[in-house]
């Protein structure tokens, strides 16, 4: 009896635990929304001219500089978080 209450213990927990992290993990996953706006952006910024990062990174930030003030305000704030330097 006392080892059926130990593994019956064990098993509640464990499954505690995995509810927790995977609660966690969703909390952490993007909004539809959000990823919408990021592909505009990439979007955008390929109709100037820009090719994607993945391609040639410092060609990419180069270009991302030269047409930011062209960019709206959402994805300027999203580009300067991801690509631009930190100071």
């Amino acid at each position: 009896m006392k080892n059926l209450m130990i593994v019956l213990t064990l098993f509640i927990s464990l499954t505690a635990k995995a509810d927790i992290d995977e609660a966690g993990m969703n909390s952490m996953e993007p909004k539809v929304g959000e990823v919408g706006a990021a592909r505009s952006c990439f979007t955008e910024l390929e109709k100037l001219g820009c090719r994607h990062p993945r391609e040639d990174l410092e060609q990419f930030k180069s270009c991302m500089e030269n047409v930011y003030s062209s960019l709206n305000p959402a994805c300027q704030k999203m580009m300067s978080e991801l690509y631009r330097k930190k100071k």
